[in-house]
């Protein structure tokens, strides 16, 4: 690996170890709490996260145990209440930066009250502005989106436009690298790829699947930019995501705690991507229909040192017997968190971005389609912002109540408006 991404993906892994340890806290910063009453297992309070003016928050809970009592000290923002389920609720009707303390009261093991003061500071924001990237095929939105994400890179992935299976196993990379994804045709690499790969200044490309995706002609077109071509090849897709999670250029062996899915559909790796790129993490496909792991993929959990793991998405993508036989792999007294779903593929996103507490601004693709969103998941991961998948002419209620809740200024469509009508730019729940 190169001397200025070794220290790039150090520092992002340094914050993604604070941001990990904050978000376990609540995402906030704890104050007056004696070390002797850590094992208390008392309330911690909670701080209400972002919001947009206009939209009501999710109701979020005011602290993460049921015991003792909680209230607020200074101004929430206007129309938002602590209720008698102490939690959060209400529509803030006031752009604003509020700041305020909320004070938990909990009984100690000894009979005695303890008391913790959380520090709270919450933004109220404006309509975030929605912009579109597009081209005139997906091979151009790749390309425009590179552009408008990446002033320059050493580092590009190069994947099929044609088939999903290999190039989700980039998508669960890439962001790790700061590096954008482009697409090929299985024979040839439009014009406009190889300029953007020399305006990037790349002096490394990825090649990602084997000659029957990416021809060889595709690696030879690729090599007239300059840059030095690897290939990355396996016997099937899961090997190929083993293989580049493995390389030393491109990979992310420093991974000990990989996001699992399955690589027969497309909709959770795509998501999944940004917010393990979030925490210093990479996705690793496997056959989510398998009930436990081939002799291959135990070596590699083993060999790898995985520490730990989640699942991301339901039993009928993800089998729970697959589940059980990595998690036992990785620790035989188990070794995966909670598994992370939802009832459909959009709800699943929302699920998997609960990783992200706030963000200036979130990308959204069609989930009915692989192509927009892999180009735009290595944007977000480079931006350190959720993916969100929405179908073609709205967006479901829970992925916009998502959106608002992580207050974002900008909303960014990836593709035209044959993938994201003009419904999903004007932000229009689906019914």
């Amino acid at each position: 690996m190169i001397p200025a991404l070794t220290s790039h993906l150090t520092l992002r892994r340094a914050i993604a170890s604070t941001a990990a340890a904050l978000l376990l806290a609540g995402g906030l910063s704890v104050v007056g709490a004696p070390a002797a009453e850590a094992a208390d297992n008392v309330v911690t309070p909670l701080c209400p996260r972002a919001a947009i003016v206009g939209h009501p928050i999710p109701l979020t809970p005011a602290r993460d145990k049921p015991i003792g009592t909680v209230r607020v000290n200074g101004p929430l923002p206007p129309e938002l209440i602590l209720n008698n389920d102490f939690e959060y609720a209400g529509t803030p009707t006031a752009v604003g930066t509020y700041n305020f303390v909320v004070t938990s009261s909990y009984p100690r093991e000894d009979g005695s009250t303890g008391q913790r003061d959380t520090i709270c500071q919450m933004l109220v924001k404006a309509e975030p502005t929605v912009t579109r990237i597009e081209g005139a095929d997906r091979y151009q939105t790749a390309v425009a989106t590179s552009a408008r994400m990446f002033m320059a890179s050493p580092i590009v992935y190069v994947v099929s436009g044609e088939k999903f299976a290999d190039a989700l196993s980039a998508s669960g990379v890439a962001g790790i690298h700061d590096a954008p994804i482009l697409l090929a045709q299985s024979g040839a690499v439009p014009a406009e790829v190889l300029a953007e790969i020399r305006r990037l200044g790349a002096t490394d490309i990825a090649l990602v699947g084997g000659a029957l995706t990416l021809s060889p002609a595709v690696e030879a077109q690729l090599a007239t930019t300059g840059a030095r071509v690897t290939r990355i090849v396996g016997e099937d897709r899961y090997a190929v995501s083993r293989n580049l999670l493995a390389n030393p250029l491109f990979g992310n062996s420093a991974s000990k705690a990989p996001t699992l899915v399955s690589g027969l559909g497309f909709p959770d790796a795509l998501t999944a991507g940004p917010a393990a790129t979030h925490t210093g993490q990479s996705v690793l496909l496997l056959n989510g229909a398998s009930t436990s792991l081939t002799p291959a993929e135990m070596s590699f959990f083993q060999s790898s040192g995985f520490t730990s793991a989640h699942v991301v998405g339901g039993p009928a993508s993800f089998t729970g017997e697959l589940a059980r036989s990595a998690s036992t792999t990785i620790n035989p007294d188990g070794g995966i968190g909670p598994r992370v779903n939802g009832p459909d593929r959009y709800a699943t996103g929302v699920a998997v971005n609960e990783a992200f507490t706030s963000s200036g601004r979130v990308y959204v693709a069609s989930g009915v389609g692989f192509a927009d969103a892999l180009s735009g998941g290595a944007a977000a991961g480079h931006d350190d912002s959720p993916l969100f998948i929405v179908p073609t002419g709205c967006i479901p209620s829970s992925v916009l109540t998502a959106i608002y809740h992580l207050a974002p200024s900008e909303v960014v469509l990836l593709g035209g408006p044959s993938t994201l009508s003009p419904a999903v730019q004007a932000l229009t729940p689906c019914p």
